[in-house]
């Protein structure tokens, strides 16, 4: 290459150096490398380090539960970080919920089932760090408030004395309460038939099961016309089917169920869902008209269909409603 040619690129890099810089000198204020924008926001005393949170929660704080309850849930209620997520495990699903500014939290935890649900309750902050866990222990038990109740009913059987009212509440479904079929042996009205229980104390039920006997096997002995009824007194001064319908409720009554079944569907149970209206009650009476089986003769009115066996009462639910979170 001759000098001139040196010369020329020499001037050429010397200008492509002059517009490189000013490329450069123009960027510099745009896109400024991180570290001097570091360097700036320490100047401004902004330091991402100091916005690390690791520091966990403390542990969360829960009222004492209600144990053992027969409520499949519990509203359980407590104080942790404000503004923090709650977590329960332990019950039959996890349960969660957010902490007020107060670091108030209540939250509704469904359960296991006849179990001890040992529950772990944890607060993580909005940081994501998690606090140690607070543990309580809950015991669900579905309990048949029946078995502890005191039985009564209109008649027992003649020919079968041993099938008192107690056998309807035995915790068995080979034993039975059997009404008389000689009502005017033992001075006992053909229609209706009668079987109560007045249970230990009131309860919210939610759920009231009958089941019926069954003398040959596998053939029930069941009521094909009835009606169920609660009352809520301690003492009882008129059955209910000696009440008008429109005055039950003067004498504490509420009807829960009028039934109506086929006399060939060998009927098992019937079976009662209060859950989603729970009554309160303390006595449970079954009114009964007709049964899928004869009596021996026939009664004053042409009464035949009037032999019942009541193998048990059963009644479930609650004594004290959760309060909720409401």
């Amino acid at each position: 290459m001759s000098r001139k040619g040196v010369s020329m690129l020499l001037i050429l890099l010397l200008v492509s150096g002059i517009l490189i810089f000013l490329a450069c000198d123009t960027s510099s204020q745009i896109d400024m490398p991180l570290k001097e924008m570091q360097t700036i926001d320490d100047d401004n005393g902004i330091d991402d380090d100091d916005n690390d949170d690791t520091e966990a929660p403390a542990t969360p704080k829960a009222d004492e539960p209600l144990s053992p309850t027969s409520l499949d849930y519990q509203s359980i209620r407590g104080t942790a970080e404000p503004l923090s997520t709650i977590h329960v495990i332990g019950g039959l699903a996890e349960a969660r919920t957010t902490t007020t500014e107060d670091g108030a939290f209540c939250v509704k935890v469904a359960l296991n089932i006849n179990a001890v649900n040992n529950l772990k309750i944890r607060a993580e902050d909005p940081a994501g760090n998690l606090s140690a866990a607070a543990t309580i222990n809950i015991e669900q038990r579905t309990i048949n408030h029946s078995l502890a109740g005191e039985p009564s009913a209109s008649s027992v059987s003649h020919s079968k004395p041993g099938n008192t009212p107690a056998k309807g509440l035995d915790g068995s479904y080979f034993s039975w309460w059997e009404n008389t079929t000689q009502p005017w042996f033992d001075e006992a009205l053909y229609d209706p038939q009668w079987y109560a229980v007045k249970l230990k104390r009131k309860f919210y039920l939610t759920e009231i099961a009958v089941y019926w006997g069954q003398d040959i096997v596998n053939v029930f002995e069941y009521a094909t016309k009835y009606e169920v009824y609660i009352n809520n007194n301690e003492d009882i001064e008129v059955m209910p089917h000696e009440v008008p319908a429109e005055d039950l409720a003067d004498y504490g009554y509420e009807l829960v169920e009028q039934v109506q079944q086929a006399d060939d569907q060998n009927i098992e149970n019937n079976i009662f869902d209060l859950s989603d209206d729970p009554v309160q009650a303390r006595w449970i009476f079954l009114v009964l008209h007709e049964s899928n089986q004869l009596g021996i003769l026939p009664g004053p009115d042409g009464q035949t269909l009037y032999s019942y066996e009541v193998a048990e009462l059963e009644t479930f639910g609650y004594e004290e409603p959760d309060d909720g979170c409401e």
